[in-house]
């Protein structure tokens, strides 16, 4: 068991390094919402590794600037695109490293509680990608039509709205209203069809995936 962990440990070690000097001072920091004072976070694991994962992630959302609330004045539809390409490639990362690790500790002995533990941070960063897409839907620029339209705010940006909807599994009311805007957006060609499906199959329950593609 202590080879295996030991192994986890150092990859860990090398994925998280220094951490940036953001992520202790500065006002970004003091507006983010913190998610390391969970106690399910605090173990006994050998140098407290959920805790430093936590944290590095913690550390990196601040340093992208996505703890900053989306500002109103001088905002544009690149500015908001931007901000959803930095949350994908963040989202990516996390989870990437969340479950990396817990797939490498799956059947060694001891290692539930290290499995346990990684879940819920799993579950804390669906929380938090959802109170981001949140603060980007209700942007002044957004809100009107509900969503990044293909028109105003590029491909990109519908394509990477609905991946981090589909993971924002936190809030489920807010992908029951982002299907539902999908739903009437895509006849305008205003956002690819194929998003619905892809969002009807993550959140529709099992035998009710017609009536969810419908709005109902």
């Amino acid at each position: 068991m202590l080879g295996r962990l030991s192994i986890i440990i150092v990859l860990v070690s090398l994925v998280v390094g220094p951490q940036p000097a953001s992520s202790a001072v500065g006002p970004s920091a003091a507006l983010m919402p913190s998610f390391t004072n969970n106690p399910s976070a605090q173990s006994n694991l050998p140098s407290g590794l959920v805790l430093n994962l936590e944290r590095m992630i913690q550390a990196r959302w601040v340093a992208t600037g996505l703890a900053v609330p989306t500002p109103i004045e001088g905002a544009s539809p690149s500015l908001i695109a931007q901000r959803l390409s930095v949350l994908r490639d963040l989202n990516d990362f996390a989870h990437m490293t969340i479950s990396g690790l817990a797939t490498a500790a799956n059947g060694s002995e001891g290692e539930e509680d290290l499995i346990k533990q990684l879940d819920g941070l799993l579950e804390r960063w669906s929380v938090k990608v959802a109170g981001a897409m949140s603060d980007l839907l209700d942007h002044p620029l957004v809100s009107s039509e509900g969503w990044f339209t293909i028109s105003r705010f590029g491909v990109l940006a519908d394509r990477n709205g609905v991946h981090l909807v589909r993971v924002a599994e936190g809030d489920p009311a807010l992908q029951g209203r982002v299907l539902k805007t999908l739903i009437r957006l895509a006849p305008k060609g205003e956002t690819d069809v194929e998003n619905i499906e892809l969002l009807v199959h993550r959140i529709a329950p099992v035998g009710d995936e017609h009536a969810a593609s419908r709005g109902d």
